[in-house]
């Protein structure tokens, strides 16, 4: 976010997204460390693996639609 600050030399018309991703990334780790807390160990990196497959499958089709 400092990089894209006016300080920086930047526009800072970005500034709401990558707040909202760090507000994501913010409650992930909330909501993972509440879960092993409570007990359930393995359902956080169930989770992460869930979504590392969504996303890389997801990243794999867009980079192939746009490559033809």
């Amino acid at each position: 976010m400092a990089s894209d600050s006016r300080v920086a030399g930047g526009n800072g018309g970005r500034a709401g997204r990558r707040l909202l991703s760090t507000a994501a990334i913010f409650v992930g780790a909330l909501l993972g460390s509440l879960a092993i807390l409570h007990g359930y160990t393995t359902l956080p990196l169930l989770l992460a693996a869930l979504l590392l497959g969504a996303v890389t499958l997801l990243s794999f089709r867009l980079t192939r639609s746009e490559a033809l």
